[in-house]
């Protein structure tokens, strides 16, 4: 059985300031005790891995509709309907497009951008040039307060005032708070790569939820 946001927050909340980062890493067991897999000589996990144990789901699931049941980041927002390719069933997630509608446990995330969509035709065409990230949404902080709690005032839709629990590069791996987490920006939407901006709307910053079995 999975959690609820707050449930979910807390169960993660619990190894802040552990482990280290390993993209691929992190436990395949939900049910363990634990987010990370020892790996290369470390206790390891990545964004997904460590989402998705706090929710208490596989990241295989015989029922996800996208990438063969494996559920990643941009699979994810996929089935949420925020990135094309997939089939957008919000059969696990489902977007949240009102600031005034995110609550504690939603999770904040970006897609990741691959060669294709740069026009960089040096590098394979399914190569990623910026890996997607997601973590879950803890709080957020009140202009008057600073205090994050969505009982005093809503989410203002800054992305920089929420307070994210995340697995990201860097030790420790699981961090907690504002500015030093989730690297930090409103709008994902442009990417420079080699010294060339590129725009896209479908590369920001969104909030999905999970509403999965």
């Amino acid at each position: 059985m999975t959690l609820n946001g707050r449930l979910a927050v807390a169960r993660l909340n619990k190894f802040k300031g552990q482990g280290n980062y390993g993209l691929g890493a992190g436990n395949k067991n939900p049910n363990s005790t634990s987010p990370f897999e020892w790996k290369n000589g470390y206790y390891a996990c990545d964004c997904i891995s460590a989402v998705l144990w706090a929710y208490l789901v596989p990241k295989h699931h015989p029922n996800f509709p996208e990438y063969e049941g494996y559920i990643n980041v941009d699979s994810a927002l996929m089935d949420a309907g925020l990135l094309s390719g997939g089939n957008g069933k919000c059969t696990f997630f489902t977007p949240v497009t009102e600031a005034k509608d995110v609550l504690i446990g939603d999770m904040v995330a970006f897609p990741s951008i691959r060669a294709k969509e740069l026009g960089d035709t040096s590098l394979s065409p399914s190569t990623r040039c910026r890996v997607g990230h997601i973590g879950l949404i803890a709080g957020w902080r009140d202009i008057n307060q600073m205090d994050p709690d969505e009982s005093k005032t809503p989410w203002n839709g800054k992305v920089s005032d929420l307070v994210v629990l995340e697995c990201s590069s860097g030790w420790p791996a699981i961090k907690f708070g504002y500015d030093k987490n989730f690297h930090i920006r409103d709008n994902r939407s442009v990417c420079i790569w080699k010294n060339i901006i590129h725009t896209n709307e479908k590369w920001a910053t969104r909030v999905i939820r999970y509403i999965g079995p």
